[in-house]
């Protein structure tokens, strides 16, 4: 299987920006493993698949032993388990609206211990994979890393990071409990200011999130 990969065949492909100036950008930031491209002139580039996301890797078709994404229609894997990829967005931003319009088509399928390692005793019937969008949690999220959100908790628990719906917007952000009261926090501190959340504000939790992917999986 090819394992060297110019920017300009990146480009596009899931967890990688859409043009190669920003990816050349990322892999430098990242300090990805690379060499100089063969035959081409002008100091041009080539970056090791073992340097890129896992999304980016399964896009490339490189599957791995422990983790692949996979079509839910097809046979689970023999001590395999499987998390369910949503195909929505909880905004790190200002807010997006909650969609599913193709919800239920792909898995991330886990080799069993790897899974157990990873997530402890957390039943992956319960565990959900969808995206970040926007920047209001950056550094500690980056808009398109994919979020491992426990539906079980869909009730506040502790202060942790959290999807939410508030007045009909869906957000990824930390909740923190402050006496009584309940604030939205950012991280990207910066660019915006944490909100209240009142009694009787409509607000819906989906659930905690637990890992993030695909830069590194980080526990909370």
């Amino acid at each position: 299987m090819k394992e060297w990969y110019s920017a300009k065949e990146l480009e596009g492909l899931d967890g990688l920006p859409a043009q190669a100036t920003n990816i050349t950008r990322k892999a430098k930031n990242e300090n990805w493993k690379m060499r100089e491209a063969k035959g081409i002139k002008g100091g041009a580039f080539e970056y090791h698949i073992s340097s890129f996301p896992d999304v980016t890797k399964n896009a490339l078709g490189f599957i791995d032993d422990t983790v692949r994404v996979v079509n839910l229609h097809e046979p689970l894997a023999k001590n395999a388990i499987r998390v369910e990829i949503l195909d929505i967005e909880a905004s790190a931003g200002n807010g997006t609206f909650l969609t599913r319009a193709e919800q239920g088509l792909l898995a991330q399928e886990f080799d069993l211990d790897f899974f157990r390692r990873q997530f402890g005793r957390t039943d992956a019937k319960n565990l959900k994979i969808i995206a970040v969008k926007g920047d209001s949690m950056a550094p500690t999220l980056e808009s398109g890393d994919l979020l491992y959100v426990d539906v079980a908790e869909n009730y506040f628990s502790a202060d942790g990071l959290y999807v939410f719906t508030f007045d009909d917007h869906t957000f990824i952000k930390r909740l923190q409990k402050r006496g009584r009261e309940m604030w939205a926090m950012s991280d990207n501190k910066e660019k915006y200011e944490p909100w209240q959340i009142h009694t009787d504000d409509p607000i819906y939790i989906h659930g905690r999130v637990v890992f993030s992917l695909p830069m590194k999986m980080k526990k909370w």
